[in-house]
């Protein structure tokens, strides 16, 4: 299975709903179904054609045509009634001119038959008429039961909104964008507005998300437009954070969670040459809408959140039917019992996440997605075109060194070494110079001897984690920025980054593993959560301090969007309490003042003195501190290892000993 294969599978287990927002589209072609057009085809010989003579007919056409003429017209008629008796009286007087002229000339059988049309022509002639008169269907239309028909053979459910006149329908479309995987949108809405319509729309839908948190978000504008190029270039104008991609009839944001595709309604000679392949029949929209979304979601990682997320939706029914309400009694004697209905809840949360997480099939999701087949088949179609990959050299990372495909897979299987047959390559690599060159050959292969042995020591253990930063093309800055992301995702539950639109309860506690600072120094707490809670009076908290050190860190986390490296010295930490005051429900809560989240001090604290080589006046603006600024929570696990290895570290036993067997002995510490 290829990559793309792998991203488009992962797309369909995710995928469920799609909302379509078009002001044409009509579900009236569903009408004329198959049977009806069977049954019509069977009364096409019993038709009865109308010929001009026909008196009756001609009423009724004079009849309809009265009903539709104007008050100006209405008078006229009452004029011509005054002179409808003196007409009377000529036509009579006609009528007795004609009889006499039809006495003299009779036609033939021959000559009649030759002034009656066929009734096959006649039939052919009422039905282009008809034809004629509903009007062809447009481009711009939307055949919504092919639509429809398409996406629920895919497995999605789609819903149709047109516009209407009693509520703005960016607002109807920003109610059900959270629910809504993919919005797709027609650009001309509400008599060829040039697209100002569905601006608004991306715009309230852009705001919704924003105020949620970044989310993954896809929408599609399906268009009857010809030239699909002008709609992406007003798209790329209407809004700054979004840049044209490889492809110039899509758009993404710069942290690859937002894209916006133009697609053409119908076939290619619709739309203008070289956009042949974002033309899309209404049946083929829901193949299309899961490729774009599989094409701009794919990756390891985000294929094997997708299969998770898209296996919790297809079972919730058995979430639901393990948890039914013949469990309400026992759980209200669980309440009974503990007394602690804070702890009650806590308890109930714990168990709906338990009953997820074994909900989720997370080794075979894993496997399947995120597995070593899965690594190579990415390295195959990343390194398919003109691009290798490459390792870094130097210590700076400005220089690097290609690797075949074969060599990077086997990194991924067995590490370093997988590189031992290129260290002599690699060595002549960062000799090449000037000065290298004019050496003797004696000489050049004592240097490459030297540097091959400093090569196998620099590519192994730990210096082989400097040395990948680039081996998928990044720009080294860019390939260390991804690494310290990554390091955010492993290590940090949530951060002050995304808590626009959080409720009073959800705002962030002070518990176990709490980043915090002062004004002058990062902290974090060191309290056990079993102490962080339920507190009725202010209590003094425990915190290690956090030192910022690009080199040796243990920690990184992200602080309004600036990349901070932490270190806690667990030989030498420096700690340090804060006392702080509860809030109602008995846990210390931070609160929002300017977009950022602050945690009041109980008494007002000194900040610690500046340590050696810190900066004085950074720490003397934090001599007086009132609150203090939440910054981030750490993962449990990783805030109870930080704990231990502080805390055993000062655990530690220290005796005097014959010191041949302090040295030779086996470790104590294990």
């Amino acid at each position: 299975m290829t990559f793309q294969e792998q991203c488009k599978e992962a797309a369909r287990e995710f995928l469920q709903t799609v909302v379509l927002v078009d002001d044409q589209a009509d579900f009236a072609n569903e009408a004329e179904t198959p049977a009806a057009k069977e049954a019509e085809t069977d009364q096409e010989p019993n038709v009865t054609a109308e010929t001009p003579n026909d008196n009756s007919s001609q009423e009724m056409a004079r009849n309809d045509a009265s009903k539709a003429e104007s008050p100006s017209a209405t008078r006229s008629a009452k004029a011509v009634d005054a002179d409808e008796e003196a007409e009377k009286a000529r036509e009579a007087e006609a009528k007795g001119e004609m009889a006499r002229s039809a006495e003299k000339a009779q036609p033939s059988a021959d000559e009649i038959s030759d002034e009656i049309s066929d009734p096959d022509e006649l039939i052919s002639v009422s039905e282009g008429a008809a034809s004629e008169a509903v009007g062809a269907r447009q481009k711009e239309d939307l055949d919504a039961g092919a639509v429809t028909r398409g996406f629920a053979e895919s497995g999605l459910i789609c819903s149709i909104l047109k516009p209407s006149a009693s509520e703005p329908i960016e607002d109807e479309v920003s109610k059900v964008a959270p629910k809504s995987d993919v919005i797709v949108l027609d650009w001309e809405m509400g008599g060829g507005d040039s697209g100002d319509t569905t601006i608004k729309i991306i715009r309230k839908v852009f705001d919704c998300d924003e105020r949620s948190g970044e989310r993954l978000r896809l929408i599609a504008i399906y268009t009857g437009i010809r030239d699909l190029s002008l709609i992406a270039a007003k798209l790329d104008a209407e809004f700054a954070a979004l840049q044209i991609g490889e492809q110039n009839l899509e758009l993404h944001n710069e942290t690859g969670t937002i894209k916006l595709v133009v697609l053409g309604k119908g076939v290619a000679s619709d739309h203008e040459n070289g956009q042949e392949t974002h033309c899309v029949e209404e049946g083929d929209l829901a193949e299309r809408i899961v490729k774009e979304f599989a094409h701009f979601s794919g990756g390891l990682l985000r294929n094997a959140t997708l299969a998770s997320m898209g296996h919790l939706r297809s079972n919730t029914h058995r979430l639901l039917a393990r948890f039914n309400k013949r469990l309400d009694g026992p759980l209200v004697t669980h309440y009974a019992l503990l007394g602690s209905p804070e702890d009650a809840q806590q308890y109930v949360a714990d168990l709906i996440l338990q009953e997820i997480e074994a909900q989720i099939p997370l080794s075979r999701v894993s496997r399947t997605f995120a597995g070593y087949e899965s690594v190579k088949a990415l390295m195959n179609e990343k390194f398919s075109g003109m691009l290798e990959p490459q390792i870094i050299i130097d210590k700076k990372g400005d220089k690097t060194f290609p690797i075949t495909t074969a060599n990077a897979k086997s990194l991924a299987e067995v590490g370093a070494k997988a590189l031992k047959d290129r260290h002599e390559d690699i060595a002549k690599a960062r000799l090449e110079g000037e000065d290298f060159e004019k050496l003797a050959n004696e000489e050049k292969a004592e240097k490459i001897k030297t540097e091959k042995e400093r090569v196998a020591r620099d590519l192994n253990g730990e210096g082989l984690a400097e040395r990948l930063y680039c081996l998928f093309g990044d720009e080294y800055s860019d390939g260390v920025k991804n690494h310290e992301e990554f390091s955010i995702a492993s290590g940090i539950k949530r951060s002050n980054n995304h808590l626009d639109g959080f409720e009073q309860e959800n705002l962030p506690s002070v518990k176990l593993g709490t980043i915090v600072h002062d004004g002058g120094h990062y902290y974090v707490c060191l309290t056990p959560v079993c102490d962080s809670v339920r507190r009725k009076d202010p209590a003094n908290f425990l915190f290690g301090r956090l030192l910022e050190d690009k080199k040796k860190f243990n920690v990184v986390l992200d602080d309004k969007g600036t990349r901070k490296r932490l270190f806690i010295n667990r030989k030498d930490a420096y700690l340090k309490t804060f006392e702080l005051r509860p809030s109602a429900d008995g846990t210390v809560r931070a609160e929002m003042k300017d977009g950022d989240a602050f945690v009041t001090l109980a008494s007002v604290g000194k900040a610690a003195p500046a340590e050696k080589g810190e900066d004085k006046q950074q720490a003397a603006a934090a001599a007086e501190v009132e609150t203090v600024r939440w910054v981030a929570e750490m993962k449990p696990m990783q805030a109870q290892r930080l704990v231990g290895a502080v805390t055993s570290n000062l655990s530690r036993i220290g005796l005097d000993e014959f010191e041949w067997l302090r040295m030779l002995a086996d470790n104590w510490s294990g």
